[in-house]
């Protein structure tokens, strides 16, 4: 059996469930349809050929876990696994991006308020988070997670893609995932927006805006720098 080709390792609530769907409209393309959380698993234990069970041998292939980009040991063992691998990483509003984060765990009767949530974990270094759960502000630290990604990996084997310009671009931005994949491009695809989206509890308020922008924005001008563009989509 074959190492798998890619993954779509995050970010978490950036479009990674709609990647399984719009990914897999390309003929050569397989992608899992669910999360295997394999390489950031409690229990893992290097068993490849049970991983490789999912997966077919005569295409493309790969799987989503969006844990794996801030998880910094997930990303040494998917190194140790295949250090030809390529990643797919979708950044969204990382502002906008915890508080749809807080609300799928209020879904899943979360006690506690947005910012007490934020406040009780973000002084947690990505170095010491040794298990994945619900790390709303580390998840949208995205330039750390990119240096450390890079760190390991060559810069070509890491593709980033932009949630809010997919929105406005469906088929030109996965053209540029197929074609990163080493694939030829799509002349239409079924793009559907709200695959995993649920209604909010209750508006951001502006006091947790303005928390949150002060908490990402010297990362985010960063990522930018990184880039060599600012991402006009989003509100910093």
């Amino acid at each position: 059996m074959k190492k798998l080709d890619y993954l779509v390792i995050g970010a978490q609530k950036g479009g990674t469930t709609s990647a399984i769907r719009h990914l897999n409209q390309h003929p050569d393309i397989f992608i899992f349809g669910r999360e295997l959380h394999f390489f950031d698993s409690q229990s893992f234990n290097g068993n490849y050929k049970k991983y490789h069970k999912n997966f077919p041998d005569d295409k493309i292939i790969g799987e989503k876990t969006p844990s794996y980009c801030y998880l910094q040991y997930a990303i040494d063992r998917i190194y140790e696994y295949n250090p030809d691998i390529k990643l797919v990483l979708f950044l969204r509003d990382p502002v906008k991006r915890a508080f749809s984060e807080w609300n799928m765990h209020r879904k899943m009767n979360m006690k506690q308020d947005f910012l007490e949530s934020v406040k009780e974990i973000e002084d947690v270094p990505l170095s010491d988070i040794k298990k994945n759960g619900y790390w709303v502000l580390q998840r949208g630290l995205y330039i750390d997670h990119i240096e450390y990604i890079l760190s390991k990996f060559k810069r070509e084997n890491l593709y980033i893609g932009i949630s809010e310009k997919i929105k406005k671009n469906p088929l030109e931005e996965y053209n540029n995932v197929f074609e990163f994949l080493g694939l030829p491009k799509l002349d239409y695809i079924g793009f559907t927006e709200s695959i995993n989206r649920s209604k909010y509890e209750r508006p951001m308020t502006e006091d947790e805006k303005n928390y949150m922008k002060d908490k990402y924005r010297d990362k985010s001008k960063k990522l930018f720098d990184f880039l060599g563009y600012e991402i006009e989509e989003w509100d910093l």
